[in-house]
């Protein structure tokens, strides 16, 4: 009984932190001044465009969609279980980035011996050292991303986030449990492995920059860009630096429904991966015309059926075709025809089949990855 007298309170609590973690905490990318930043960065990226104007803004970051459709009402309830803990529950089935770093570092020593004490300057050690851990990141994220794409049992689960119909800042946390389990496992070990491995370069005692206890270039790059990655502002970052940074623009031909936009620009921030495995698209200079979502020829999308439970449904369909490139759902590599017997997702009846203008297109061309 004391336990349960002691349960709401707990609870309480928990939320609390949740909250305050989420919206104060200055290490939070979510906190009130991040977000401060990230709506003056749309300011001035609006205002390096047209005019000024409220109703832009508003229009870009937090469309009508969001509170007027199913699925805009769907972001808002990813993004509040997402800040309500629903990552407590899976917790315990993700690696801790410093397990892994001391597993590769006591790896090396044993390997080659202890590691020498580095002769170069501490803020030279600091900045490579920054710039290896966010690189790491960025290669994960790009290698997730790709992964969910290129398999079926994968794509079953994130196509809930690519079945929002429209962007928003909320749309980051419509995510499925099961896609994030994976994400962060894959982010520890190879993040993990990186520190590591700097460490018995550079000696135990070094570290990134950081700010607020986050690496510096993340927390800069998330609020600054990441943010706004899901929202309808149309930023290509010009000819030249288009090419480098993924810009807002980028992030909504990889959400179009069109053939010729799939599986384009898997990247966070950089373009790096994405031109090293062919799977960067550069945006136009001027807005495109795009539409968002999925369609699904046998389930709602939206439904909390089709956002929770369907997607294992789907991947245990899959599994037979786990590690086969999923040609069937739209994914083949440039050049190579579907295997016989299976649907692609760009044919109809195919499985998760984009909408296309009304229809379903055949798709001309794949090829690349962020």
């Amino acid at each position: 009984m004391d336990v349960l007298g002691h349960f709401p309170s707990a609870v309480l609590a928990y939320w609390q932190n949740q909250l305050l973690g989420t919206f104060v905490a200055p290490g939070s990318t979510f906190s009130v001044f991040a977000l401060a930043l990230t709506l003056a960065t749309a300011i001035l990226f609006t205002v390096g465009s047209r005019s000024l104007a409220i109703k832009t803004l508003r229009r870009a970051l937090f469309p009508r969609r969001l509170w007027q459709t199913r699925s805009g009402r769907n972001d808002i309830a990813w993004f509040a279980l997402s800040v309500g803990g629903i990552s407590f529950a899976f917790s315990g089935a993700i690696l801790a980035m410093p397990t892994v770093s001391g597993w590769v570092g006591g790896a090396l020593t044993t390997s080659f011996g202890s590691p020498h004490t580095t002769t170069l300057p501490t803020w030279l050690v600091t900045m490579i050292i920054t710039a290896a851990l966010f690189l790491a990141y960025e290669f994960a994220y790009w290698l997730d991303h790709w992964a969910m794409h290129r398999f079926k049992w994968s794509w079953a689960f994130h196509q809930v986030h690519h079945s929002a119909e429209a962007l928003s800042l909320l749309t980051i946390a419509r995510v499925h449990p099961v896609e994030s389990i994976g994400f962060y496992n894959l982010v520890a070990l190879i993040m993990g492995a990186t520190g590591g491995l700097m460490s018995y370069l550079f000696s135990a005692a070094a570290s990134p920059a950081t700010l607020f206890g986050t690496n510096a270039l993340t927390m800069i790059s998330a609020v600054l860009i990441g943010h706004l990655q899901h929202s309808h502002l149309w930023v290509t970052f010009g000819p030249r630096w288009g090419r480098w940074i993924l810009g807002p623009a980028h992030h909504q031909l990889h959400h179009s429904v069109a053939p010729e936009h799939h599986d384009r620009n898997f990247g966070n921030i950089l373009t790096l991966f994405d031109r090293l495995f062919g799977t960067f698209t550069m945006p136009e200079p001027a807005r495109q015309p795009i539409k968002f979502g999925i369609e699904a020829t046998h389930f709602d999308p939206q439904s909390l059926h089709g956002m929770t439970i369907r997607p294992f449904i789907e991947s245990i369909r899959a599994l037979p075709f786990a590690v086969r490139p999923c040609e069937e759902n739209g994914y083949a590599r440039k050049g190579t025809a579907p295997r016989a017997g299976l649907l692609r997702r760009d044919q109809p009846g195919g499985l998760y089949a984009r909408d296309h203008q009304g229809g379903v297109a055949p798709r001309p061309r794949i090829a690349r990855v962020p």
